[in-house]
């Protein structure tokens, strides 16, 4: 069935980048329809409320230099909070649980000038790069073309220091290490200090108030888009749409399913094809209170190893009555952890997160909930990883549109590359590119 109604844009997906381009083109007087494929909106935003505890299972922090995403908030009356407390980190290692302060751990003298010149190498190294076009930066492409864990061992004089670090960050970058570029790696450095926040309420509050202001079809999956004459018609199954601009605001992965006519070009189809997904399974544990907070802990913790998690992290805010944690099991973690029946991986994290947070008798979860961002054939992932080359190779290709068809995804920004201020980010974007026309 054609629908008949010619529209300014449509965009495809109901994501924050696509909720946020459709917001700025109704703002703007142009007819927009955006089509989604689920049946809800928001995408890696996942919040649920159990029990009247709000749960974060997909995206939840933000930074203070998040700035596009807490205006937007702001201007749409949410309220946000400073999430981190103030004390040490903890860092767990072969099961001892040691304290550290600052970025990145030093348990013995001996760290203190290891670490600390990788430290200072890689402050360095972020003052010379172009964060909005980092491939023009100096020694863009031989940063690029190296792993960002080799780069760390070549900066480290041993393994046990290498461990450490690849623990800290892959908890501070929920990405691993040695799948993504030293551009890559250096460029996600800079936002190690920023302060952490969240909307109060959860983070599903954002998406649910754009599309209370846009057009929003459910359940309407995007098979074909083709030019049609000096437009571009959407195919949906037994569905179709005209529009004079489309904007795909998908992960590359779903976008590349997608038919387009005529093709789009070679160099995004290669780019599509190199980036890959990659998997966190987020974990929740309620707890009766935030019994953790009279200590002098912020609420962070690092594990070591192939265990059940690799972050914790303290997810409540002060509007919570229970206490929350959260916790992270990061890319190749797990492939270990899913051999596990779900009653063995709750107990497995269980176990762990009672010793990190010294549990009490008393001081049992009241409840726990899982979520597993898989990767294809049977999920989209929870991030997408850009593995090395690719910024200095295909970087300027990315968002280029082609035709009418414009692109905006998390994945998209090059300065917050796969946070919730990079989708709002490629969708202002990728609405601007419309409006100045």
């Amino acid at each position: 069935m054609a629908n008949k109604r010619l529209y300014d844009a449509i965009v495809v997906g109901a994501g924050l980048a696509g909720l946020s381009a459709a917001y700025q083109l109704s703002v703007a007087g142009r007819s927009t329809l955006v089509l989604e494929a689920d049946k809800h909106i928001g995408g890696r935003i996942l919040t649920k409320r159990i029990a009247g505890t709000t749960i974060e299972q997909g995206a939840q922090w933000i930074s203070s230099s998040h700035l596009q995403f807490i205006e937007l908030s702001m201007s749409l009356g949410l309220e946000l909070e400073q999430h981190e407390y103030p004390g040490s980190h903890r860092f767990a290692l072969q099961g001892v649980v040691n304290e550290f302060d600052g970025t990145l751990p030093k348990l013995s003298l001996a760290d203190r000038f290891t670490i600390g010149r990788l430290a200072k190498n890689l402050d360095k190294a972020t003052r010379r790069i172009d964060r909005e076009k980092p491939w023009l930066s100096p020694q863009a492409n031989e940063l690029d073309q190296l792993r960002f864990s080799q780069y760390l061992k070549n900066n480290l004089f041993n393994k046990r220091h290498y461990n450490v670090i690849k623990t800290v960050l892959e908890g501070h970058f929920l990405n691993g290490i040695d799948q993504i570029s030293a551009l890559q790696g250096i460029m996600e450095w800079q936002e190690k200090d920023n302060e952490k926040w969240q909307i109060l309420g959860g983070a599903d509050q954002l998406p649910r108030k754009l599309a209370q202001e846009v057009d929003v079809l459910l359940g309407q999956k995007v098979k074909q888009v083709n030019k049609d004459g000096s437009f571009a018609k959407v195919e949906c199954g037994d569905h179709s749409y005209r529009a004079r601009h489309v904007i795909v605001a998908l992960p590359p992965a779903q976008a590349a399913e997608i038919s387009y006519d005529p093709p789009i070009s070679t160099t995004k189809k290669s780019m599509w094809d190199s980036i890959k997904p990659g998997r966190i399974i987020k974990s929740t544990l309620v707890f009766p209170s935030p019994f953790w907070r009279s200590a002098s802990w912020s609420g962070k913790a690092f594990i070591a190893g192939e265990g059940p998690f690799q972050l914790l992290i303290d997810a409540g805010t002060s509007r919570d009555v229970h206490g929350i944690i959260s916790t992270y099991t990061i890319g190749t973690n797990c492939l270990t952890f899913e051999k596990l029946q779900d009653d063995e991986k709750k107990q497995f994290i269980l176990e762990l997160v009672q010793s990190i947070l010294k549990c009490g008798p008393d001081e049992l979860p009241l409840f726990s909930s899982m979520y597993d961002w898989k990767c294809p054939p049977n999920g989209y992932g929870a991030y997408h990883i850009f593995p090395p080359g690719i910024l200095t190779g295909f970087e300027d290709h990315l968002v280029r549109p082609e035709g009418v068809i414009h692109w905006a995804s998390a994945e998209y920004d090059p300065i917050y590359r796969g946070t919730m201020e990079g989708a709002v980010r490629s969708g202002l974007r990728a609405a601007g590119e419309i409006l100045s026309l």
